[in-house]
C-alpha cells in the first residue's frame, strides 16, 4: 500500500553522490537559525515572558562568549545513495551501476495505521519510487561543547584552560546552559546543512525549498534501532561522533537522520501499529517477535 499514486516520481541524482565529511568553521552563520522557542521549552520557561527574555539574553551573551573563544566545533558526515524500494523497505546501493549486486544495507520503515492530524496510512517509503531507482540522503552532525575538547582546542593556553574550568566547575548553572546551547546550535547546524544539501550537495531544490529530514526514534520514523544502519553507512567516528552500546550519540549534542527529497514529503506521527504490522516488520528486520515487542512495544 502506498499513499502516493502514479505517476511516480524519482528524486534527481545528487551533485555529489557518496559519503562526504563536512565542517563549519564560522559558527556565527548558525546564530540566525537558532529556534529560541525550544530553548524556553528546555528550561521550562513560558515563551515571550519576562523570564524568557532574561534567560535568552543570558544565553545569547554566553553564546557570543563561546564564539569569541573559538572553542566550538561543528562537523559531521553527509551521504547520498541510490535505492530501490520494496514494499516499506529500501535497498541501499553504493552506486547506480551496482544496483544488480547485493545492497550495502536495507532501511526499514513503519506505516501509520490510523488517521491523525490530517494524515492517514503514511510511510516514509511512500516518498520513493517503487518502479525505478531513487535516491536517499543521510547525515550525522554535531556542535560539541564538551569541556575536554574545549581544553584541547585551548592548545596549552593555561589562562584559557583555567577560565574554562572555573566557568564549568564553580558555576554549575553554566554547565546546563552550555549543554542547552549545544543542543540548539546542533539543531541550527542541522537546518543550515539541510539548506546546503537542497541547493549545493544534492541540488534538488534550487528554488523553493522542500524535503524533510526525519530522525530514527522520532514520530515519523519511530524505530530507533535503524540508527545502526545509518551508522554503518555514514561511519561518523571519523569526525569524532560515536555511539554507545545503548545507541546514544556522543557528543550528546549530535543528530543523525535521513534527507528525503520528494516534493510531497512531510512529517507525520506513527503513534500506533497493529499486531499484523509488528509481525511483518519483525520479518523484514530479521527479528524474533519477542525482539520486535521489546523494540516497538510502546507503539502497540
Amino acid at each position: 500500500m502506498s499513499v502516493l499514486k502514479e505517476p511516480w516520481l524519482s528524486s534527481p541524482a545528487p551533485n555529489f553522490p557518496g559519503r562526504r565529511e563536512v565542517f563549519l568553521e564560522d559558527l556565527s552563520k548558525l546564530i540566525p537559525l537558532i529556534d529560541w522557542h525550544f530553548f524556553d521549552l528546555a528550561w521550562q520557561i513560558k515563551s515571550h515572558s519576562e523570564e524568557s527574555v532574561k534567560w535568552q539574553k543570558e544565553a545569547k551573551s554566553e553564546l557570543n562568549y563561546l564564539l569569541s573563544l573559538k572553542i566550538l566545533r561543528a562537523g559531521g558526515v553527509i551521504a547520498f545513495f541510490p535505492v530501490r524500494r520494496f514494499g516499506d523497505s529500501l535497498n541501499v546501493y553504493e552506486t547506480v551501476e551496482s544496483i544488480s549486486e547485493k545492497p550495502l544495507a536495507k532501511l526499514h520503515f513503519l506505516r501509520m495505521q490510523e488517521e491523525l492530524d490530517g494524515n492517514a496510512f503514511c510511510s516514509v517509503a511512500d516518498f520513493f519510487n517503487p518502479k525505478s531507482v531513487d535516491w536517499i540522503g543521510m547525515f550525522a552532525l554535531s556542535a560539541s561543547l564538551d569541556l575536554e575538547k574545549a581544553i584541547e582546542k585551548a592548545d596549552g593556553d593555561m589562562y584559557l584552560i583555567l577560565l574554562l574550568k572555573t566557568r564549568f566547575l564553580l558555576i554549575n548553572i553554566h554547565i546546563l546552559l552550555w549543554k542547552t546551547l549545544a543542543g540548539r546550535l546542533t539543531e541550527a547546524y542541522s537546518e543550515y546543512m539541510h539548506r546546503e544539501v537542497q541547493k549545493k550537495w544534492w541540488g534538488y531544490a534550487l528554488g523553493e525549498a522542500f524535503g524533510v529530514r526525519p530522525v530514527p526514534g522520532y514520530p515519523t520514523t519511530p524505530d530507533h534501532s535503524e540508527i545502526e544502519t545509518l551508522w554503518h553507512l555514514l561511519m561518523p567516528e571519523s569526525v569524532g561522533i560515536t555511539m554507545t552500546s545503548s545507541k546514544m550519540m556522543v557528543p550528546e549534542a549530535s543528530v543523525c537522520g535521513y534527507y528525503i527529497a520528494h516534493p510531497l514529503s512531510h512529517y507525520f506521527n506513527i503513534r500506533r501499529i497493529g499486531e499484523d504490522q509488528l509481525k511483518d516488520y519483525a520479518s523484514r528486520k530479521g527479528w524474533s517477535e519477542k525482539k520486535a515487542r521489546e523494540e516497538l512495544g510502546r507503539l502497540l
